[in-house]
């Protein structure tokens, strides 16, 4: 259990860079069947729906979905914010995403959850591709297909652009992967963390953040591929750190939940 406590020394450094997301001009420009919006340069799909404001008397709200690109897959989009907070499995035994019960739930009580029957339609069924750790080491079993799935740490380190970046330890800061959690998420106790401006000027202003970032309220989100041994999931800290060893233990159930998926061009 000594690494237990590995988040909670990450979560120390997590404050501190920043970076844009690096979405193609080819996604952002490219004309689909989708309700679109643009924001701060990102183009965001709009489509299916899930319980967001926390109240759940007025009905499910519309998902917004980043698109970070597009390939023979499809457009990769992953969701503007945290939808939820789910453990990467249940127990603290030794899994990979193959075998775990997030890829479970996202593929199942999510999908059925989020989209009607005309919706799914528009899901591509893909070859999700579970490399293996390229720090640590460890496997990250074998490919899946799958229509839901968390993000790997190769596409983050893929589709965004890092201000500081370690290459020989595979990790970097990104203001863009500071994501914040839906109400609904938040009622579930998914921890959050909001940059203070003292925060900002002591640190986070030195490595690139620009003043957006004070009072984000960022929460840590997790990534399909595997940390330290098979206990433990890579994920994205609260303030936009992700690496190779940057991890927390399966079964942590207040870690949040951003889905991605391809759909149909």
């Amino acid at each position: 259990m000594k690494f237990k406590n590995m988040k909670r020394i990450v979560a120390l450094g997590l404050a501190m860079m920043m970076a844009v997301a690096v979405v193609p001009a080819s996604a952002v420009s490219a004309k689909t069947k989708y309700k679109t919006v643009k924001e701060d340069g990102k183009q965001y799909i709009v489509f299916g729906s899930y319980e967001q404001d926390g109240d759940e008397s007025n009905g499910k709200e519309p998902i917004e979905w980043e698109v970070l690109g597009k390939d023979k897959n499809g457009i990769l989009v992953v969701s503007r914010y945290i939808l939820d907070c789910q453990p990467y499995n249940e127990e603290w035994t030794a899994v990979t995403w193959k075998t775990c019960t997030l890829r479970k739930w996202l593929n199942k009580k999510f999908y059925n959850t989020a989209f009607n029957a005309k919706e799914q339609k528009k899901i591509n069924t893909v070859k999700v591709k579970n490399a293996a750790n390229q720090r640590l080491g460890t496997d990250d079993g074998k490919n899946t297909k799958d229509k839901i799935f968390s993000l790997s740490l190769d596409e983050i380190m893929n589709h965004y652009s890092f201000n500081e970046y370690n290459e020989e330890d595979y990790y970097g800061y990104c203001q863009a992967l500071i994501v914040p959690s839906t109400s609904y998420a938040k009622n579930k106790g998914i921890e959050t963390h909001s940059i203070t401006e003292h925060d900002y000027n002591s640190c986070y202003a030195e490595y690139g953040y620009t003043t957006d970032c004070i009072g984000s309220g960022g929460v840590s989100w997790w990534l399909r591929s595997t940390a330290v041994e098979y206990y433990y999931a890579c994920i994205v800290g609260d303030n936009g750190l992700a690496g190779a060893a940057c991890g927390d233990s399966f079964e942590h159930n207040v870690v949040g939940v951003r889905p991605a998926m391809y759909l149909k061009k």
